[in-house]
Parts: C-alpha cells; sequence; structure tokens
C-alpha cells in the first residue's frame, strides 16, 4: 500500500523529492535557493474559470476538514471497543456487562472483528502459528508503512517546503515554508487580486494537510496504547501499533471513497 494512500485525494497533492535528492534542500531563511524538485512540494492546479477555482478548492478544504472529523472519532471508538473486549488480555472472546434482560446483545461491526482479528495476530498467545502466519506477514508490511509515514512526515515538517498554485499549468505563486514556519513568496508579474486570494487559500490547505498527517500519526500511536490492553505480551503498544494503523487506514479509508464518488458524482 502507497505511503498514507488512504487519505483523502487532496493530501497527494503533497509530493516529496526523490530519494536522491534530499540533501540539496536548504535550511536557510525562505527564498533561499532550492534545486527544482528537491524540496517537498504541495501543488495545486486549478481552471482559469473562478468559480471552478472556488469550487476545487473547497472540495479539498472540505476534504481535510473531514479528515480530521474522522480522526476526532477514532479514539472513543477504540475505547468503546476496549471497553466491550472486556479490557484486558484475551478480551477478543469477553464483551463487557451481559446485556439487560430481553434486551439483544449488540453484535460487533465488521470493522471491530477485523481489529480484534488483527490483535490476535498479533498476540501469539491467542492464536495459533498457523492462523497467525498470513496476518503476521501483513502486520510487518504495515510496520515498514508506519515508518515510511514519519519519515515522510519529518520531510514535510523539518525541510524546506514549497507550496505552488497553477492556473492551468502555468504557475502564478510560490511560498517557500522553511522549517521554523517562516514563509516567503514569490509571484508572477500581473497577478491579479483573485489569485493573491486563491494562492492564499492553497497555503492554507496545505498547512492544513501537512497537520493532519501529523494528527493521524499521533492517533494512530494513541490507538496503540489503547489497543494495548487486549495484548498479553510484555511491549503491547508496540505489537498493537502495525493494528492501530490498519484501523486508522481503514476509516480513513471509507473516507477516501466517499470523496472520490462524492467527486464523480458532481462531475456527471
Amino acid at each position: 500500500m502507497e505511503l498514507l494512500s488512504d487519505l483523502p485525494p487532496v493530501f497527494d497533492l503533497w509530493q516529496l523529492p526523490p530519494e536522491g535528492s534530499r540533501e540539496s534542500v536548504a535550511f536557510g531563511p525562505p527564498g533561499a535557493p532550492a534545486q527544482e524538485g528537491a524540496a517537498p512540494t504541495w501543488r495545486m492546479d486549478l481552471p482559469t474559470d473562478p468559480e471552478a477555482a472556488l469550487k476545487q478548492l473547497s472540495r479539498a478544504e472540505a476534504q481535510v476538514e473531514a479528515a480530521d472529523r474522522a480522526l476526532e472519532t477514532i479514539p472513543a471508538q477504540l475505547d468503546e471497543l476496549v471497553r466491550r473486549a472486556g479490557g484486558r488480555p484475551g478480551g477478543s472472546v469477553v464483551f463487557g456487562p451481559a446485556p439487560a434482560a430481553g434486551a439483544p446483545e449488540q453484535p460487533l461491526s465488521p470493522s471491530e472483528r477485523e481489529v480484534l482479528g488483527w490483535i490476535a495476530a498479533a498476540d501469539p498467545r491467542q492464536m495459533d502459528f498457523g492462523a497467525r502466519a498470513g496476518r503476521t506477514n501483513d502486520l510487518k508490511e504495515a510496520s515498514g508503512e508506519i515508518r515510511q509515514a514519519v519519515d515522510r512526515l519529518l520531510q514535510l515538517l523539518l525541510h524546506l517546503a514549497w507550496v505552488e498554485t497553477q492556473v492551468q499549468g502555468q504557475l502564478v505563486a510560490r511560498t517557500v515554508v522553511d522549517w521554523s514556519g517562516d514563509l516567503g513568496t514569490a509571484w508572477q508579474l500581473a497577478t491579479t487580486e483573485e489569485l493573491f486570494d486563491l494562492h492564499r487559500r492553497a497555503l492554507r490547505l496545505a498547512l492544513a494537510a501537512r497537520l493532519t498527517m501529523l494528527r493521524t500519526l499521533i492517533v494512530v500511536t494513541q490507538g496503540a496504547v489503547k489497543l494495548s490492553a487486549l495484548i498479553a505480551t510484555p511491549g503491547g503498544a508496540l505489537l498493537a501499533l502495525p493494528v492501530a494503523w490498519k484501523y486508522v487506514n481503514q476509516v480513513l479509508s471509507e473516507l477516501k471513497n466517499y470523496a472520490e464518488i462524492s467527486q464523480g458524482t458532481e462531475e456527471v
């Protein structure tokens, strides 16, 4: 799975430089020279029609806001899952207090059962080796994705970054953001007030998307701590980290699919 590919499409606008060019990224003040393609770059290409450009920006802003809202719900969802699973190792077969007399027991959702399945795979005491084999490989893959995600985020937060606004492929403005958050913007000659506003809005969007990526990793880490209550071995939080990663990506994948469907509906 491509790194953070389950985030809505707007996050794909942040592009990292090729591996071999990262050393050339400058750490100087805004406006410091950097090799073309060497800095993490957010590039938004807008249509020439002002109304269409505003709609594109509004849609992208809505995707970031939706991702933030989804991330806000995950800690409570995991708290509830741990509570229903008994809040202790082996809880995948114990689901909290018995329901009141005559009240039907609420079944776990498919995603909740999936999480408990991954927990069982992460905990060698809960599943036999043969049953764990396939899931264990997937969890190892998820661990590698987490390391890549951290590396990507460090590139975005600690290095010089560019935010570019284009109209029909023509560069209108570029803002350089250094590691301390200082900004410097270069504009094309004859830039209109409307284009000024569009670039400022794109800049806010780029920085908000970067913050959401950071929030994603924080939620994953916090989720691993919560899920560790269901793992019977020492170092449960570390074992639960790829499980939390997979769960958060599942939530955001559903959000991404919804965004793609909504966009397709608008284009019809």
